[in-house]
């Protein structure tokens, strides 16, 4: 092999040595860049399932109306009673959940109803200082 032919093989074999890296540089680069989304995709994922698992957990079992029974998933949304109110079935639907869980019943995370008498008279009797919303003051 003489001197130019020795110099070409080392000419070719550098170029394609630089394409090489070249390539592996892009690849390594995209690939780095991808697990990066990826990751931080996942994060975020990961960070919502948690914050809904401490929301479903809180509205079951520490929540202030917890221990009210209910539809499970009133329990756990207001969906319960919207669903009720679009499908113009309310009526029937929360006499049936009386007539299942008793006089009081929760219908939303925040939102019981009631049906007992005494109770009413004392929310809402002459003289009493429960807290009414504005349309109460005529």
């Amino acid at each position: 092999m003489g001197s130019t032919e020795h110099i070409l093989v080392y000419i070719s074999e550098k170029l394609h040595h630089e394409r090489i890296q070249a390539l592996m540089s892009r690849v390594s680069v995209t690939s780095i860049s991808q697990s990066i989304l990826a990751a931080k995709w996942g994060f975020l994922a990961a960070a919502i399932c948690t914050l809904l698992l401490n929301l479903i957990i809180y509205r079951l079992f520490i929540h202030p109306l917890s221990k009210f029974p209910g539809p499970f998933v009133a329990k756990l949304s207001g969906c319960w009673r919207n669903h009720r109110y679009r499908r113009g079935t309310w009526h029937n639907d929360i006499l049936e959940a009386h007539r299942k869980h008793g006089k009081v019943v929760r219908i939303a995370p925040n939102e019981l109803s009631v049906v007992d008498e005494h109770v009413s008279k004392q929310l809402y009797g002459h003289g009493h200082n429960a807290n009414k919303t504005s349309w109460y003051a005529v």
